[in-house]
């Protein structure tokens, strides 16, 4: 993830935030900013949360890309489950 690596880059030079405890606290901000997110202002705030988890991600030694890739498939079985017991309960039942 882009992301990941600019991190990664700037925390070698000493430019960007390199403890848990200061990626949780970013993560905190940006999730108060997007909570109070207006339409004007709803993009860059959600950027800035993505940003902040990629972060607190890369801290611990998470790949953000491979973790939403996780959560994506994750959700697909349990929409696809959802999906087929919805389809077994409209069928009328045989004799």
């Amino acid at each position: 993830m882009y992301a990941q690596k600019m991190q990664k880059r700037a925390a070698r030079k000493g430019a960007f935030a390199q403890t848990a405890e200061d990626a949780a606290a970013a993560l905190k901000a940006a999730e108060r900013g997007w909570e109070e997110a207006v339409p004007e202002n709803a993009a860059e705030r959600a950027g800035a949360l993505l940003f902040a988890a990629a972060n607190a991600m890369r801290l611990a030694g998470v790949d953000a890309e491979e973790a939403l890739t996780f959560a994506s498939g994750r959700f697909r079985q349990e929409l696809l489950q959802k999906t087929e017991d919805s389809d077994e309960q409209e069928r009328p039942a045989t004799v």
